[in-house]
């Protein structure tokens, strides 16, 4: 997926997310593996 601004660019939500943490609690940086 396309990042930009530190934001994600695309339509679909977020699945990679762990259920266990709150989505907003995530940095992007968790993105990258």
């Amino acid at each position: 997926d396309h990042v930009s601004a530190g934001r994600i660019r695309h339509g679909a939500k977020i699945l990679r997310w762990r259920e266990d943490k709150d989505p907003h609690g995530c940095g992007i940086e968790q993105l990258d593996g």
